[in-house]
């Protein structure tokens, strides 16, 4: 049955709803985007989110507000993603070792078929909330839909990977996802990818770059590290099933 939006109570003020999540999942699902200062206001919002017909709550926060964290646990919110955020200045970059080229709309079909099976350290994966088909097939739509976004610039090597990035303001970027076959992996393919694209990120006027991993993916951490990122935060990511979908995700796990 496809997702239709439906009323809003009293959940609205504190809770966002992520509207592209919620139409490619066929569930409702929205942000909680600040928390509340005890269990019992989080127990109201909760009931609110449910009358709502919110099937998921996400909620992301600092790793270091451990009394934030252990009010949301007490709750029933679960971890389902500790990340962290790298930097970069975009000073002058080494010669790539791969042909880098912008992606376009052609590129649909190439972009989805290299991030089959990628990203598996994700949240998506690894949420009970979300099947491991629904997981994969997001990360194919996101890279793919990234080649018509005027506000992303994707970057292609050929049957090797890509890189997708945004100029958040004048002075700063971030990279969204970067993914790199498993054949072309270990090659030089991904400090390829970022060479470009920090060139890219320089003739544009931006400073400093951002991209954020999960911290168990050792080998996306040591890459970025050998790159010359340097971690400058840390958080963790919270979710929360709600109704009928918290059953169905109990069966499923």
């Amino acid at each position: 049955m496809p997702y239709r939006p439906g009323p809003t109570s009293g959940a609205s003020a504190l809770i966002k709803e992520l509207s592209w999540d919620s139409e490619f999942f066929s569930r409702k699902i929205g942000k909680l985007f600040r928390v509340p200062k005890d269990g019992a206001a989080i127990d109201r919002l909760l009931r609110h989110a449910a009358e709502d017909g919110y099937s998921y709550l996400t909620c992301r926060t600092a790793l270091a507000g451990t009394a934030k964290l252990r009010l949301l646990q007490s709750r029933g919110f679960y971890v389902t993603d500790i990340g962290a955020t790298w930097e970069r200045l975009t000073e002058k970059q080494p010669r790539a070792a791969f042909q880098v080229r912008d992606g376009s709309a052609d590129d649909a079909s190439s972009v989805w078929s290299m991030a089959r099976g990628l990203f598996r350290t994700g949240r998506f994966y690894n949420d009970p909330f979300f099947t491991k088909k629904e997981a994969g097939l997001l990360y194919q739509t996101w890279v793919r839909n990234s080649l018509g976004d005027r506000g992303l610039k994707t970057f292609i090597v050929d049957k090797g990977g890509f890189i997708t990035c945004r100029q958040v303001s004048k002075s700063k970027g971030e990279i969204q996802l970067i993914g790199v076959t498993p054949l072309a992996q270990g090659k030089g393919v991904g400090r390829s990818l970022v060479y470009h694209s920090m060139s890219w990120f320089r003739k544009n006027g931006v400073e400093a770059v951002d991209v954020r991993t999960q911290v168990n993916n050792l080998q996306a951490m040591n890459f970025y590290s050998k790159a010359g990122f340097r971690i400058v935060s840390t958080d963790v990511t919270m979710g929360m099933i709600l109704g009928r979908q918290r059953r169905r995700a109990e069966i499923r796990d």
